[in-house]
């Protein structure tokens, strides 16, 4: 994926390479795109504008000439990593729960293929909805909200029953997204359960006893379908009259 192609004027005098010499090869957009190249596997909190500057074999002033602040540098990354996948989403159909099922869907597999920034999201606040950019640039974060809520007002939700809809469904899929990168679902440690487990009578244990063996098998790709499966059918159900 590549930033976007606009690259703001900026102020002052460009400055020097830490040989002294003055690139004229490097962009804000190349400098964008490897810090994008690094939040694919590492959290962001580790890239910094001594680090861009070192792995490009330029001054800090140099970056910081393109980029701005280290601030303004994530807020930019963290949008870039959002444009691609919102800018390739289809008009929804009109059928809300195929719509929202493939969106979701679509977005797990975003969090799974973006770790760093999945990690750094489950660990800040800031940036978790809208981005900080530049006049003029869009905003995926928000775009991404916008087109949750289109779906949900296109399916007949109240504004409340989106929100809630929302939420809902990122906390989901967050805390499915964290599990897997950090190899915490059970699957990943079935024969240490299943082993730890043997070690007891199963007469004192029986409930865990009855449950270890399914449990220690319960993999991510399960955790997805049937999580996505109990939301979508809660949602539903708000549709249905009250008796």
């Amino acid at each position: 994926m590549s930033p976007s192609t606009k690259q703001p004027k900026r102020a002052g005098r460009r400055p020097k390479a830490s040989d002294g010499s003055t690139p004229n090869n490097l962009t804000r957009e190349a400098v964008i795109a490897h810090a994008l190249h690094l939040a694919q596997e590492e959290n962001p909190d580790a890239i910094t504008i001594a680090r861009l500057a070192s792995d490009l074999g330029v001054s800090t002033g140099l970056i910081h000439y393109f980029v701005g602040s280290r601030d303004a540098m994530l807020a930019q990354v963290l949008n870039e990593s959002r444009r691609s996948f919102v800018l390739g989403l289809t008009p929804p159909k009109g059928k809300w729960r195929e719509d929202l099922e493939r969106l979701l869907t679509q977005t797990h597999e975003s969090k799974l293929a973006w770790k760093g920034i999945t990690a750094y999201l489950a660990e800040h606040n800031r940036h978790r909805l809208f981005h900080d950019v530049e006049s003029g640039e869009r905003d995926y974060g928000l775009g991404y909200f916008d087109y949750f809520a289109r779906i949900m007002k296109m399916g007949g939700f109240t504004g409340d029953q989106a929100a809630m809809a929302y939420h809902l469904s990122m906390l989901f899929l967050e805390s499915v997204a964290i599990s897997h990168l950090r190899r915490r679902m059970p699957a990943n440690h079935r024969d240490y359960l299943l082993d730890h487990m043997s070690q007891f009578d199963t007469t004192e244990y029986e409930g865990a006893a009855y449950m270890m063996g399914s449990f220690a098998s319960v993999s991510t790709e399960a955790t997805v379908s049937t999580g996505l499966k109990l939301l979508l059918d809660t949602f539903e159900s708000w549709l249905k009259p009250s008796k």
